[in-house]
């Protein structure tokens, strides 16, 4: 009986709904951000970087990936 419980629990709770809520946050950014910029503009990001590529269909470069010495050099 009390699996039965935290199974309706969970149902109930949006338990299972977590997916939607981790594709919404993403898609929120993008759009946000196709919004401000140009179809031609570079966004700097780390964490989200992979979703504006796919959702605003902008260029991104990822700054944890850049070396510090080449910040320099411009």
């Amino acid at each position: 009986m009390l699996p039965l419980y935290y199974v309706s629990f969970a149902v109930h709770g949006d338990a299972f709904a977590l997916k939607r809520l981790f594709v919404d946050r993403y898609v929120v950014a993008a759009s946000a951000i196709a919004a401000r910029t140009s179809a031609t503009d570079v966004v700097v990001s780390v964490l989200q970087s992979g979703s504006l590529r796919l959702y605003a269909d902008r260029s991104t470069v990822r700054y944890d990936l850049v070396p510090p010495e080449w910040l320099d050099q411009w």
